[in-house]
C-alpha cells in the first residue's frame, strides 16, 4: 500500500487533534482553563475548580471558556500573543 494511504487518515487526525489540544492549553493555562481530547469526537474544557464543560467543536470553545473563566478571553491579546511566542517552541 502506498505510504499515505486512507489507512494513514485516522492516525493523522488524532495527531492533529493532539496538536490542537496542545496550542489550545498555551492559550487558556493563563486563565486557569485546561483543554483536553475525549474520545476523539469532543473536547473537555476543565477549570482548576473541577468544573468542567463538553465542547463540541473548537468553534465552541472560546465562549464556553468565557462562561468557565468568568472574564472575557481574547485569543488575539497582544500580550497573549508575546507570550506565546517567547515559550520554547514558540517563534521568538
Amino acid at each position: 500500500m502506498a505510504h499515505g494511504g486512507a489507512s494513514a487518515v485516522p492516525w493523522l487526525r488524532r495527531r492533529a487533534r493532539r496538536q490542537r489540544v496542545i496550542l489550545g492549553n498555551h492559550v487558556l493555562q493563563r486563565y486557569g482553563l485546561r483543554l483536553e481530547d475525549w474520545q476523539g469526537r469532543d473536547y473537555l474544557l476543565r477549570k482548576r475548580t473541577g468544573a468542567t464543560l463538553r465542547v463540541d467543536t473548537l468553534a465552541d470553545l472560546w465562549a464556553k471558556a468565557d462562561t468557565l473563566a468568568g472574564v472575557p478571553l481574547d485569543p488575539l491579546d497582544p500580550t497573549l500573543l508575546d507570550a506565546l511566542i517567547d515559550r520554547p517552541g514558540g517563534r521568538g
